[in-house]
């Protein structure tokens, strides 16, 4: 049993929290948390808390929240926010047991070799203090409505317990997608995996932590 945590930017990431079960949460309930979320993400980019930007910014994120929560995209995601003024991308997380040959099992993570983009993928290495080399990759791809999704794919392998971790984000924005990779490649990097017995962050902070079988 291994468990995860990120210590990433309040400036740009907020979490969606995963459960309706709030009495072992910080807040009270889901407009609890996303009124409490709001007010992190306006005081950290200086902007004026009032109440109907609080309001707007809460909306927002109760909204975000309600399509990704029980996605199959991951096991958790986060919202990246490059302007509070414009809707967020989100990142999507999942981790697990790692299978296979690294470099041949990191580069079907992150679809390297995906026939049905409309170019070949850019897949380049990510090296890590952490976790050696990974892979991450960049493809545009042709939706059913004929628009151009451009998605970018993290993968990394903790060969010491043994765990992969694949992260995925997705938008139509491209040119923003690629404005943010650095913000992007940050987060990933901040991805941390411990044993059960092992303290972390979260730990030491007194707050939740994302958690993987």
């Amino acid at each position: 049993m291994s468990w995860v945590d990120i210590d990433y930017d309040l400036q740009r990431w907020v979490e969606i929290p995963a459960t309706d079960e709030w009495n072992e949460t910080p807040w009270d309930d889901e407009k609890d948390w996303s009124r409490s979320a709001a007010h992190v993400l306006l005081a950290m980019n200086e902007i004026a808390e009032s109440r109907r930007e609080v309001r707007r910014v809460a909306k927002v994120l109760v909204g975000c929240r309600e399509v990704y929560r029980n996605s199959a995209l991951g096991e958790s995601h986060y919202l990246y926010f490059d302007s509070v003024a414009q809707s967020p991308i989100a990142i999507h997380l999942w981790f697990g047991p790692a299978e296979g040959e690294r470099t041949a099992t990191l580069r079907q993570h992150v679809r390297a070799d995906n026939s049905d983009t409309m170019r070949i993928p850019q897949v380049t290495d990510f090296p890590t203090e952490h976790y050696g080399v990974g892979l991450r990759s960049l493809n545009h791809v042709l939706l059913e409505d004929q628009s151009i999704a451009a998605n970018l794919w993290y993968a990394l392998r903790d060969d010491e317990k043994g765990v992969d971790i694949i992260a995925f984000a997705s938008t139509g924005e491209l040119g923003r997608l690629v404005a943010a990779e650095p913000d992007f490649d940050e987060f990933v990097r901040g991805i941390r995996v411990f044993a059960d017995d092992e303290g972390g962050w979260a730990e030491a902070q007194g707050v939740g932590s994302d958690s993987a079988d």
